[in-house]
């Protein structure tokens, strides 16, 4: 109470320490990172045509240290490159370029001229430019565009005509013309001379050739096919054929009716891959023979397993209840591209499991025995269900009771009938098939 206070001398302090402060402030502002010294280029790869030219420009992207100065230099395995430029690719520091010298100032741009040369082949290339920078200048170890390279990628689009053949067959091929005219001709010119033919696009197609053979075939722009104008030129060779299997069929063991017939299918040669051989089902038919259903017969196929030289195929063969001759089932090797064959085919014999019926007729039933009726006769007759066929035989014995055969009584044929065998008083009869069929009756 009573004192006062001097507040101009304190604000007077405030600011002093304020003022102090600030250059202390300013260092902990943080430093602008430096731009990396490197090239801007206008473009990264180039096309350029055969006997043609491309252009791209180059700079620096950062100003070199104090007075120092940067040489680009350029270099490329492809011969056939060549460069060219109006301005300098020498850089420096824009305020040490003065009017007269070679020197470019850092950031002005240089057009450089890249051209391809002409060649013989007919091939597009690829290649790479790198330029490389070198520095120099009094300012220390500020070096930073020693050593530094960049890179574009090159693509020189060929101009030659070019001719190649492609899908070589035994007999023919397809010829292909690069950078051709609309309109061309060829001929062959080994081992004979051809006729000069024309195409049109890039594609012609050869037929008729000889397999195995080697050729030469030229490319013309004239239609005279003279040498002055030929524009190129192919070697091929059409292939060799290869050797195709041999296939062969063989039939297995004869089965009864109801049991599949087996045939086993080989083939020599090569068996890296599966082979399709085609084959033919049938079965004789004739004189009453029915062994096959008809889905089973026909034309069918088997495969042979890669790896593998054979495979069976069977033909299934239907029960029944009807007596008939045996028949046969045969398959046959059909004709295929793929293979080769002599009349391959083989058959299995299907033997018939029904029962022949044998019928026992009396015609005279009694025979009086007493000297007044010697001589009289009983009489019968032995009747088959079916004729026999070529192949068939049937033995049917007799059984007697009563009396003694040849003692008391003898059993003679009453007439000789062709393929009927009896021998007086034997007690058996054979019947013996033949081609038309056996007669089914015998009389007693």
């Amino acid at each position: 109470r009573g004192r006062s206070i001097n507040l101009s001398g304190v604000l007077r302090l405030c600011l002093a320490a304020v003022l102090l402060a600030l250059p202390l402030l300013a260092g902990l502002a943080p430093e602008a990172k430096a731009q990396t010294a490197g090239f801007d280029l206008s473009t990264n790869s180039l096309t350029i045509p055969e006997g043609g030219s491309a252009t791209f420009t180059l700079r620096l992207n950062t100003q070199p240290s104090g007075n120092n100065l940067v040489t680009v230099v350029w270099s490329s395995t492809n011969t056939d490159l060549s460069y060219s430029h109006t301005d300098s690719l020498t850089y420096g520091n824009t305020a040490q370029l003065f009017a007269g010298t070679s020197t470019r100032a850092w950031n002005s741009a240089t057009t450089i001229t890249v051209s391809a040369a002409e060649d013989d082949d007919s091939d597009d290339e690829t290649t790479t430019i790198t330029f490389e920078s070198d520095q120099t200048g009094t300012v220390g170890n500020l070096n930073e565009y020693d050593d530094l390279t960049a890179t574009i990628s090159v693509t020189i689009q060929d101009n030659d005509q070019s001719l190649t053949a492609s899908a070589i067959t035994q007999t023919g091929a397809t010829l292909i013309l690069g950078n051709g005219p609309g309109t061309w001709y060829h001929r062959m010119t080994s081992p004979s001379t051809g006729t000069c033919t024309a195409a049109t696009g890039t594609t012609a197609t050869l037929t008729g050739l000889t397999a195995g053979t080697a050729y030469t075939w030229e490319a013309y722009s004239d239609s005279a096919c003279t040498s002055a104008n030929e524009l190129a030129s192919v070697d091929f060779t059409t292939t060799t054929p290869t050797a195709l299997p041999t296939v062969t069929i063989t039939g297995g063991s004869a089965v009864t009716e109801g049991t599949g017939a087996v045939f086993t299918v080989e083939r020599t040669g090569d068996t890296t891959a599966a082979l399709t051989v085609l084959l033919t089902v049938t079965e004789n038919t004739a004189n009453g023979r029915d062994f096959v259903a008809s889905g089973n017969q026909g034309d069918k196929q088997v495969a042979i397993p890669a790896n593998s030289t054979s495979q069976t195929y069977t033909v299934a063969t239907t029960p029944d209840s009807t007596d008939e001759p045996n028949g046969t089932v045969t398959v046959a090797v059909r004709d295929s591209t793929n293979y080769t064959h002599s009349s391959a085919s083989d058959m299995v014999t299907v033997n018939d499991n029904d029962a022949t019926t044998v019928t026992l007729e009396t015609t005279t039933a009694t025979a009086t025995e007493s000297p007044a009726n010697e001589g009289e006769r009983g009489r019968f007759r032995l009747v088959l269900n079916r004729k026999l066929y070529a192949g068939e035989t049937l033995v049917i014995p007799f059984g007697f009771t009563g009396g003694t055969l040849g003692t008391h009584f003898q059993l003679e044929k009453v007439n000789d009938v062709t393929g009927v065998a009896y021998a007086a008083n034997t007690g058996t009869v054979t019947f013996t098939g033949s081609a038309g069929g056996s007669n089914t009756n015998q009389h007693f």
